[in-house]
Parts: C-alpha cells; sequence; structure tokens
C-alpha cells in the first residue's frame, strides 16, 4: 500500500491493529505517525498509551507485554518500533509467532528502511502486518505534495512558487516543510504564496544565516552570534521573523531539557525534525538549566513585543536580544 492510500484508509477509520512501514522517505513515515497518533490516543493519555521503542535495544517479550497490556481510560494502545531491520534473531522468532495474535486494542507500528524481502522475517511480517511503502517521491509527485502541504496551512501557491520552492529547496521533505512553515508564517496576511515571498524567505534564510544564528545563540557563543547578525541585512518582517525562529530553537532545547531519557525517534517526533539533528538539540540543551530555557523563551517572547511598539532600533534590540540569550 502506498501512503495515499493509507492516509485514505486511516480517514475512513479503517485501521489495523499490525502495520509495517518501509522504504527511504523518512518524512512521509513521520507524517503517517502522528496523523495514526491523533487518531488513536488521546493527547492526555499519551504518558500512558504510547510508547517509542529502538529495535536493537528491545526484546521481542517486552513488545508483546506492551501490546497484552489494556490502554489507559479510551482509545488503543500504541507501541512503535524503530528500525526494525535490527531486530536480534531471537526477537524476530518471538514476533513472528505473536504478530497474528495483536489484540484490537492496540497497535503496533514497526518502521524499517530499505529491506530485503527474500528474509523469512518479512516474508512472515507480509502474511500479519498492513505494509505501507514509502519511497522517495518522484519531481511531479513533490509538486503535488507540496500545493497538499500549503494547502493544511489553508493557503494556496502559484506555480511559479511550487517550480521556485523546489528549485531553492531542493527534494528533501523535510527541508521543503520546514519552508513552508517559514513561508506561512511570513505570509501570514495572505491566502497565497507567490514566487516573491519565497525569493525573500528561502533566499535569506539560506544566504544570511539565520539558521547559524539559532546554533550559535544554543552553543552560548556571544562573538559568533553577534558577528552573524551583523551580517544579515535586516528589513521591515525580518526581525520579527528572527526572533519567531530564535523563539522555536529556544522551544525544542527546552522539549529536550524536559525529556531525559527519551530515544533519538522519540525525540525526533516530539520536535518534528529530521532524527539526525537531535544530537545537535541534545548537545546544545546541556548549555542550560530548564530554568534558563524557560527565562530565553520570555526574552523572546519580551523582544517581540518590544519590536512591535517600537521601544528601541530593531538593530539594538536584536543585538541587547541576542547579548541576554548568550549570558543565561
Amino acid at each position: 500500500m502506498k501512503y495515499s492510500q493509507f492516509i485514505t484508509q486511516i480517514e475512513k477509520r479503517k485501521i489495523a491493529s499490525l502495520y509495517h512501514f518501509t522504504g527511504e522517505e523518512d518524512f512521509l513515515k513521520r507524517d503517517a505517525l502522528n496523523r495514526l497518533i491523533e487518531l488513536l490516543v488521546e493527547p492526555q493519555l499519551r504518558s500512558f498509551n504510547l510508547d517509542f521503542l529502538q529495535a536493537k535495544e528491545t526484546r521481542s517479550e517486552e513488545i508483546i507485554n506492551l501490546c497484552s497490556t489494556l490502554p489507559f481510560g479510551s482509545g488503543k494502545r500504541m507501541v512503535i518500533v524503530y528500525e526494525a531491520q535490527r531486530f536480534s534473531p531471537g526477537a524476530k522468532e518471538g514476533l513472528l509467532k505473536y504478530l497474528p495474535n495483536i489484540p484490537v486494542s492496540s497497535c503496533l507500528v514497526l518502521i524499517s528502511g530499505k529491506t530485503d524481502q527474500r528474509q523469512k522475517f518479512y516474508q512472515g511480517l507480509k502474511k500479519s502486518a498492513t505494509e505501507i511503502d514509502f519511497s522517495f517521491l518522484s519531481e511531479a509527485e513533490i509538486s503535488n505534495w507540496i500545493r497538499e502541504r500549503v494547502d493544511r496551512h489553508g493557503k494556496s501557491i502559484t506555480p511559479s512558487g511550487v517550480e521556485l520552492l523546489q528549485e531553492v529547496a531542493g527534494n528533501s521533505l523535510y527541508d521543503l516543510a520546514n519552508e513552508i512553515e517559514k513561508l506561512d508564517i511570513y505570509t501570514r496576511d495572505k491566502n497565497q504564496i507567490e514566487a516573491e515571498d519565497i525569493e525573500t524567505v528561502v533566499g535569506y534564510t539560506k544566504t544570511e544565516n539565520i539558521y547559524q544564528l539559532n546554533q550559535a545563540a544554543g552553543e552560548k557563543n556571544l562573538n559568533k552570534a553577534l558577528h552573524i547578525l551583523e551580517g544579515i541585512t535586516l528589513s521591515k518582517g525580518k526581525e520579527t521573523y528572527i526572533i519567531f525562529m530564535l523563539g522555536e530553537h529556544f522551544l525544542k532545547l527546552l522539549k529536550v531539557k524536559i525529556s531525559p531519557g527519551k530515544n533519538t525517534y522519540h525525540l525526533s517526533h516530539l520536535l518534528g525534525t529530521y532524527p539526525g539533528y537531535v544530537q545537535q538539540y541534545q548537545d546544545q540543551a546541556k548549555n542550560f538549566t530548564p530554568q534558563q530555557l524557560e527565562k530565553g523563551i520570555s526574552l523572546l517572547y519580551q523582544a517581540d513585543s518590544d519590536l512591535k511598539s517600537g521601544k528601541m532600533p530593531q538593530k539594538l534590540l536584536l543585538e541587547l536580544l541576542i547579548y541576554q540569550l548568550c549570558r543565561l
């Protein structure tokens, strides 16, 4: 089954007890997983009914016990296991015997990369699981995906905008989703995203190091952060955007800080980011206490308010903000 077919199925609430997500497009896997979680597990019950595991660290007995436990309250229990290709031989044997008997009160999702379907484990898995293929999208499919993603933000995008966004942001769905999120914020008073919006937002975020500014602030490297800020050409609307992006970054650092013990994939889901980026957030979170991060978010909120009221020159306001964040 393809991703689009899976989405159609769950929108009709046709939900299986066992899924195998396979293929190379990790962003679509995460998106599909998020939709499934939203349908099956109430937000206030996720600490009880939602488990994230890594196959290489997990025995089959642990998965069986979790799936066999009735969910707390209403809804279902969800068990998500990443890197299923890394199960030990013993775990694979134990799971193959159990998988046909998963209770309807649970939903087990096994997530793999590209797999050798000739192996006994995957042959057996095919008989019990609903398998969803997450292959890389074609150029045409990515264009359609961009339109659909923009539509989910309640906006439309011009054909030239689609073409330009794909050209400057590439075919990584993680990167495209991030740019669409930024464009949604930048065009908050507009219903349509146009090519010139993309030139402004994607252009300066790539060439003027706003990402690097976030990193420097997270590292508490004041000299580097001020040097990067000096190189950013300020213009109407950009200061608000810089503060917003810093706020997003510090909020993610806080989420990491207050989530000790969670594995990479759980944090990836929590942050809404590619698993490969999680280590950067973990490293930077070590530079702060939870209280310092909360204060930083408060400073960013106050700076946004001061910017809108025109209390001080914009450049000075941003320099003071960077100083305060790096000295937390």
